[in-house]
């Protein structure tokens, strides 16, 4: 049977601190109501003993978000709203609400888009567990903080299924010559233009990441690295 959402892994982050972590898969069958994203599963990554809104506020997220620097626990202004989805996912978990991923449901993967890391960064799944995953998946967008701290077997894995997620121009050359596509929040009163940069279409067409797909890595060599930039946005 297919689930409509389940644990995909538990086990310990592959970020520095090692806390144990579960990521969780949601609207498998229940398409997501996500205006911006569209109708994609849902990827968490969350603790296993603490709920997210805590760990920011304990400084623990660092085994979920790794450095990446729009942590609120770093005075970043993340646009997840803790106290909302990731929150409720925690909740249902703690509560034994859901089960280990089936391989019926896993190989369903492959037919929807998926949205890997709806909050926190995948990469706080150990090499070898996340390689299997994403061998599952088919159509998908992804963003990762944590390349720039990749050893070469991850930098290959985010190569083909992620987008580098920047801040600066400096952080986008230092992607592209790693052969990333990036994705660049915009400041406010940023009128930096960088060339081969193209705003989101959500913002310029209102076109939803399930209509897009943009964000998806390169999956072929072929694919050439794209840049895209969205301005500033979120609770924050």
């Amino acid at each position: 049977m297919i689930q409509d959402a389940a644990i995909i892994y538990e086990g310990e982050s592959n970020f520095p601190s090692r806390e144990p972590i579960t990521v969780i898969a949601t609207g498998i069958k229940r398409k997501s109501k996500n205006a911006k994203t569209g109708a994609m599963v849902q990827l968490w990554i969350i603790l296993q003993n603490e709920s997210p809104y805590n760990a920011s506020k304990l400084g623990i997220d660092g085994a979920v978000c790794g450095d990446c620097k729009h942590r609120r626990s770093n005075g970043g202004a993340c646009y997840v709203d803790l106290s909302k989805a990731p929150h409720a996912v925690y909740r249902k978990y703690s509560s034994g609400g859901y089960e280990q991923i089936n391989n019926e449901t896993l190989n369903h993967l492959k037919n929807l888009k998926v949205r890997l890391g709806a909050y926190g960064d995948m990469f706080a799944i150990p090499y070898k567990p996340l390689k299997n995953f994403l061998s599952y998946v088919g159509k998908h967008t992804g963003y990762t903080h944590a390349w720039q701290n990749l050893d070469n077997k991850s930098i290959d894995l985010a190569r083909k299924y992620f987008v580098a997620s920047v801040d600066s121009g400096k952080e986008l050359s230092k992607a592209r010559k790693l052969g990333l596509s990036t994705f660049r929040v915009k400041a406010l009163n940023d009128n930096n233009n960088i060339s081969n940069e193209i705003e989101c279409v959500n913002t310029t067409h209102n076109k939803s990441c399930a209509d897009c797909m943009l964000c998806s890595g390169r999956p072929s060599e072929k694919t050439r690295p794209r840049n895209i930039y969205i301005n500033v946005h979120g609770s924050r």
